[in-house]
């Protein structure tokens, strides 16, 4: 169950709430040190995520990462007026999911041929 939760999107989707509910989220502000923490657990989920994956776990996985890219870039167009290193880190994040899981991925399906694994069984 933990590899199919999509761990980017619900940053996104999280970023976007507290980003609208009006809290300080300047680096003194308390709301912001949390969302670092789940920050960065979320990097280690994705990245743990993207390790020894089937094809339709790939699949979900970079479709999420497309969904998590595109309503990331639509919360920055409404958060151009007042950013903040909140709005940086979360981008940071999901961008390094959508750039560095592929990777990790297709290094460990090359790895997995070699070893002569079944990738196109279903997920267990």
């Amino acid at each position: 169950m933990f590899k199919r939760i999509p761990w980017a999107l619900l940053l996104v989707l999280g970023w976007i709430m507290v980003r609208h509910s009006g809290v300080d989220l300047s680096v003194e502000g308390v709301a912001i040190w949390p969302f670092v923490g789940v920050s960065f657990v979320t990097l280690m989920a994705e990245f743990y995520r993207s390790g020894d994956i089937m094809i339709l776990s790939y699949k979900l996985d970079q479709t999420f990462a497309v969904v998590a890219t595109l309503v990331l870039g639509y919360g920055l167009s409404l958060a151009v007026q007042d950013p903040h290193v909140l709005d940086l880190l979360v981008a940071a994040v999901v961008l390094a999911d959508a750039i560095i899981s592929p990777v990790n991925s297709f290094r460990t399906a090359l790895r997995n041929m070699q070893a002569g694994v079944d990738t196109t069984a279903a997920d267990a």
